[in-house]
């Protein structure tokens, strides 16, 4: 997978791909992109398979973390969600950043995705949005781990 930053151009790709996500409307539509891109509030890259965009990443960095705010891949159980984390993982470590860590609802069950990627489950908050219990999941980063 070939994984790239994306740009004001890649909005509508960006916005089709983060839809499977629960309210995409409310965060994740071509104009709040744009903005979160022109504004450089938010990172997102786009990994391609075959020259075709497969899977999105929104990161948000800190001073000494980053927020993986999104991450989502059109095929399940091809490894493209977990080439999408690591990629996220080395990016957060080459800028110093110690610690990455995203909150995941409930309902997406995922957590043995990051369980199997190398992070924790540190939190379970309920009702954490719009009525839906949440984890908060992270990894602690420095230049040995994966």
């Amino acid at each position: 997978m070939e994984i790239l930053v994306a740009t004001e151009r890649d909005c509508q790709i960006l916005t089709q791909l983060f839809s499977v996500l629960y309210k995409a409307e409310t965060k994740w539509s071509e104009e709040k992109i744009k903005k979160n891109i022109v504004q450089q509030r938010k990172e997102y890259y786009l990994g391609f398979v075959d020259n075709q965009p497969e899977a999105a990443l929104s990161l948000k960095f800190n001073t000494e973390d980053c927020e993986l705010e999104a991450i989502v891949a059109r095929t399940k159980k091809q490894g493209n969600g977990s080439r999408l984390l690591r990629f996220a993982e080395d990016l957060v470590r080459k800028r110093g950043c110690s610690k990455i860590w995203c909150y995941s609802l409930e309902c997406y069950k995922v957590g043995n995705f990051y369980k199997k990627n190398g992070w924790i489950e540190e939190e379970f908050i309920q009702d954490f949005w719009d009525e839906k219990n949440s984890f908060k999941y992270s990894k602690q980063l420095n230049k040995s781990n994966n």
